[in-house]
C-alpha cells in the first residue's frame, strides 16, 4: 500500500511533529516597471531526482502529446515528470506538490498527473489555451518513481505574462484560480493561501514613516516562507522605488529567489530521507525576454537558456543532467 504525504502529515499533527514534514516549494511572480513578468521558484527535496534541463523541439512525440510549440524545462530522470519549463511562445508552468489533489478515478486519460505539464506547454501558446485545454482533459494519477512509492500529486501555476492562474484538481476536475495573489506553495488549496497571505500582507501594509526600518520576522515552514514573499511583493508595490539596479527584474527575482532559500538542517523530510531539504533546484523566468535561468544545490552558477536563440524547428531534443557540473567564477583579478 502507498503512503500518501496526506496520511504523513495527519500522523505529523497527531504526534505534535508536523514542521518535520512541512510542505517544500515555492513559487512567486511580479511585474517590473515595465510591466514585464518574472517567475521566482524552488524546488526543495532531500535528495536529487534525477533532474535534467530538456530541450523539446516541434514535431516532438512524447507519450500523451505531440509537441507543437518547443519548449525547455526541467525534467525528472526518464520519467514524464517535468516540474518546470517555458515554450517558445512565453507560457510557463510550474509544478508544485499538492496532497489533497483529486484526479479522474479511471484507468484511461488524456494526461497524468505526470505528463499534463509537458501536454499544455507543448500545445497552448497561451494561458488562456491551456486553461481551454485542460478543462477538455481527463487528467489520472502517476507515481514518480523517484519518490518509492509515497504517493505524490500537484498543482500548477501557468502564467504568460498577461494572465496569471492556478489549477487544482478537485473530484477529478480542474478548478482555475486567478492567482491575483502572485504567490503559492503547495498546501493548503489556493483560496487557504490567499488567507494566509492576506494577514501578512495586511500587517506589511501597516508600517508607517517610522516603521519602514521593521520587517516582520517568519520562520522557515514553508507557510511562512510563502506569506514573506507574498508581504514582500506588497510592499514592494506599496513603498517608494529605488529606480536603480534594485527594481531591475531579474534582480529582483533572484532576490526573492534567495528569500525562499533554505539553509541545510533547518528542514527535514525524515520519510523520505534522513539527509536535510535541499532546494535541490532554483529558476528564474523572463517572460518578455522568454529567458530561462536555474542553479543547483551542488552548483550557484546561474545557468541560462534564451529561448530565442533556440530554432524548435530544427533543433534535436536533449536532455542534460543539472547537477555535478563544475561552478565557474569571474576571476576579478584576471580580468
Amino acid at each position: 500500500m502507498k503512503k500518501s504525504i496526506i496520511a504523513l502529515t495527519t500522523a505529523a499533527i497527531l504526534t505534535g511533529s508536523l514542521t518535520s514534514i512541512a510542505n517544500a516549494c515555492s513559487y512567486s511572480n511580479f511585474q517590473d516597471s515595465n510591466g514585464n513578468t518574472f517567475i521566482s521558484r524552488t524546488n526543495e527535496l532531500p535528495m536529487e531526482t534525477e533532474e535534467h534541463l530538456i530541450v523539446v523541439p516541434r514535431g516532438f512525440e512524447m507519450r500523451d502529446a505531440t509537441i507543437e510549440h518547443g519548449f525547455v524545462g526541467i525534467r525528472h530522470g526518464n520519467t514524464q515528470m517535468i516540474s518546470s519549463g517555458l515554450n517558445e511562445h512565453g507560457v510557463s508552468i510550474e509544478a508544485l506538490g499538492y496532497w489533497a489533489a483529486e484526479y479522474a478515478d479511471t484507468e484511461e486519460g488524456d494526461a497524468t498527473s505526470l505528463s499534463i505539464v509537458s501536454s499544455v506547454l507543448g500545445n497552448a501558446k497561451s494561458t488562456d489555451e491551456a486553461v481551454e485545454m485542460i478543462e477538455k482533459m481527463v487528467i489520472t494519477y502517476e507515481d514518480m518513481k523517484q519518490f518509492n512509492g509515497v504517493t505524490v500529486a500537484f498543482h500548477y501555476a501557468i502564467n504568460d505574462g498577461k494572465r496569471a492562474v492556478v489549477v487544482e484538481h478537485v473530484d477529478g476536475k480542474p478548478v482555475i484560480y486567478e492567482n491575483t495573489l502572485g504567490v503559492m506553495t503547495n498546501d493548503p488549496s489556493y483560496p487557504e493561501q490567499v488567507k494566509l497571505a492576506e494577514a501578512s500582507i495586511k500587517k506589511v501594509n501597516a508600517r508607517t514613516t517610522e516603521t519602514l526600518d521593521v520587517f516582520p520576522a517568519y520562520s522557515t515552514s514553508s507557510e511562512d516562507r510563502f506569506s514573506r514573499i507574498a508581504a514582500l511583493n506588497a510592499a514592494y508595490d506599496q513603498n517608494k522605488k529605488a529606480d536603480d539596479a534594485r527594481d531591475n527584474g531579474i534582480n529582483r527575482a533572484f532576490s526573492l529567489l534567495n528569500n525562499m532559500e533554505l539553509v541545510a538542517g533547518s528542514m527535514y523530510w525524515e520519510f523520505l530521507s534522513p539527509k536535510p531539504q535541499i532546494i535541490a533546484y532554483g529558476n528564474v523566468v523572463d517572460i518578455e525576454d522568454k529567458a530561462y535561468y536555474f542553479r543547483s544545490y551542488d552548483n550557484p552558477t546561474i545557468r541560462k537558456v534564451d529561448l530565442d536563440d533556440i530554432n524548435f524547428g530544427t533543433v534535436s531534443y536533449s536532455a542534460t543532467p543539472i547537477y555535478g557540473a563544475p561552478a565557474t567564477y569571474v576571476d576579478m583579478l584576471q580580468q
